[in-house]
């Protein structure tokens, strides 16, 4: 009987475990939500992906304090670590039962924009806005994580908007004294492994952080690419 069950229980088993951590970060309890991620990962053996505490430190090292642009919103919990230290905070969700769950998180939190709506349609409208608003040089830090990957996340004509993200972005990097641009989930950016979604190639992204001049790099399935000097 175990054997039987077994296969059918695995698929529900990720779900159940992140709507416990979920629970437990709104009831502030992110301490001991933090510790079953981390137990968990060492038992996967560090395999990706990395514990959302984990990752968060990846972003906090490699990006600015001053603008962060996020997307794919989900419940929020990134866009509320990234307020703590950044000056605002953008973030796109283009599901809607989402966004309002989001929005319930964000009540006390001032410094934090959130958009309804694909990034394809929201993201030049933010672009063109911190454009507008500041009379010098941005300091502009992305986390791009609007990807189709199972479960509750949105799926629009592509499993991935990166490709319009990095044409949006390009038109206004003139105006960016520095960016770091960070993409979750790197380890599904490669054309030779069948998979459930479909993302372009890694060398996409490589490519289009070689031709600005950007140095860039892997972490913890976190593709980074920056003009920003990292400080330890």
């Amino acid at each position: 009987m175990k054997k039987v069950l077994k296969p059918l229980l695995k698929p529900l088993l990720k779900p159940i475990v992140n709507f416990i951590h979920q629970v437990l970060r709104i009831l502030g309890l992110s301490a001991l939500a933090n510790m079953g991620e981390l137990a968990r990962w060492v038992k996967l053996e560090y395999s990706s992906p990395a514990p959302r505490m984990v990752k968060e430190s990846v972003l906090r090292r490699w990006g600015g304090r001053s603008i962060w642009i996020e997307s794919g919103t989900h419940l929020g919990f990134t866009s509320m670590f990234l307020s703590e230290f950044a000056e605002s905070v953008h973030t796109i969700e283009p599901q809607e039962e989402l966004f309002k769950k989001s929005i319930q998180n964000f009540e006390k939190f001032r410094n934090i924009n959130s958009y309804l709506g694909t990034s394809e349609k929201v993201l030049p409208r933010i672009l063109q806005g911190i454009s507008e608003a500041s009379a010098g040089k941005l300091d502009v830090s992305f986390w791009l994580d609007g990807h189709f990957s199972q479960n509750d996340t949105y799926q629009g004509s592509t499993d991935t908007s990166i490709i319009h993200e990095l044409k949006e972005i390009e038109k206004y990097i003139g105006r960016f004294h520095l960016i770091s641009l960070l993409v979750d989930d790197i380890r599904l950016f490669r054309s030779d492994v069948p998979m459930p979604e479909v993302y372009p190639n890694l060398n996409i992204l490589v490519d289009w952080a070689t031709k600005h001049g950007l140095y860039w790099t892997i972490e913890l399935d976190i593709f980074i690419a920056t003009n920003r000097k990292l400080v330890p």
